[in-house]
């Protein structure tokens, strides 16, 4: 009777450490603002995976948005968006200046129609790149 006791003792000491454990780990959660992005609970954790598929509209929101930090998360989305297609669907750094690739890229996202704000942000991104920004070619 002594050992089954120690044995249900000691199961209800592990099922408390795995609830515990489990409502202490971080989770990401969704936060009820514009931007569309989900977010961590821990701050060593800026990026997070979940971000796929992100509408144009919520990319510009989180670009115009108050939120410093989904600023930062919409400028780190154009870059990565910039440098994949920097040559091949637009022409480059060297002959555009960013400031000049932000404020086009402003200008035409306000006039996106409530169909375009539903696409992806990166597609709708280079396809404004590809028209605005092409390489002159050399003749």
């Amino acid at each position: 009777m002594l050992k089954n006791t120690c044995i249900l003792e000691m199961l209800r000491s592990l099922l408390k450490v795995f609830i515990f454990s489990i409502l202490m780990t971080p989770m990401p959660y969704a936060v009820g603002n514009n931007s569309g992005l989900i977010k961590s609970n821990t701050p060593t954790q800026s990026l997070m995976f979940e971000n796929i598929n992100y509408s144009a509209k919520n990319y510009f929101n989180a670009l115009m948005g108050k939120s410093l930090k989904d600023r930062r998360y919409a400028e780190m989305y154009l870059l990565g968006v910039l440098d994949s297609t920097e040559g091949s669907i637009w022409c480059d750094y060297k002959t555009y200046k960013t400031i000049t690739i932000d404020e086009v890229l402003f200008v035409e996202f306000k006039k996106l129609t409530s169909d375009d704000l539903k696409e992806r942000a990166s597609k709708v991104i280079a396809n404004i790149l590809k028209r605005k920004f092409p390489c002159r070619s050399k003749q």
